[in-house]
């Protein structure tokens, strides 16, 4: 319209092409590593228009580009895990984080250097995060188990320098630590 009142309109079809929504997503096939030389798999669930290329975020300070990467970590910890998507018209889509655990665990225990044999003592279960059960034994057969990070109560019958080994069960790993007792005769 101009400022004698007179106006024209002009339509244009098909001019803006509204494409369906880009989505960065992805699952972790091995949310958690037992090892740091083990690989963090993922897989790849983007969707969208057009040719689409990935950059990953592997929370450690590197990225990756490739679709369905396989990755090893260099130190343990967790780390969160982003995707971000994008195509070639430039429309751009962020996953939300998931965590990765790596390795994120420690099994230890207290035993005193010496104890006498026969007498039940109490062992301080220091594993972090809290193991879904403990199994103790001892070098001459004598087992125990306990569940979460309990501390556990055992007894030497067998006098002599003799080995405790601690197994944790944390969901898919284990670690297990062995320490050194001397049992002297009660």
């Amino acid at each position: 319209t101009n400022s004698n009142g007179c106006s024209k309109t002009l339509e244009k079809p098909s001019l803006i092409d509204i494409m369906p929504a880009l989505q960065a997503s992805f699952t972790a096939i091995t949310p958690a590593v037992c090892n740091l030389s083990d690989a963090v798999r993922l897989s790849n669930t983007s969707s969208g228009p057009g040719t689409l290329t990935y950059s990953w975020d592997m929370g450690d300070g590197n990225t990756i580009s490739d679709k369905d990467p396989s990755y090893v970590y260099s130190k343990k910890g967790n780390y969160q895990v982003k995707l971000t998507t994008k195509n070639a018209d430039g429309c751009v889509s962020t996953s939300q984080p998931t965590t990765i655990s790596v390795a994120n665990f420690t099994t230890d225990f207290t035993l005193p250097a010496t104890i006498c044999n026969n007498n039940t003592i109490r062992i301080t279960n220091k594993s972090s995060p809290e193991p879904q059960y403990s199994n103790w034994m001892a070098d001459d057969g004598s087992s125990t188990y306990s569940y979460g990070g309990s501390d556990a109560n055992f007894t030497f019958y067998q006098t002599g320098a003799r080995k405790l080994t601690l197994t944790a069960n944390y969901g898919t790993c284990t670690q297990t630590v062995t320490k050194d007792v001397v049992v002297k005769k009660s």
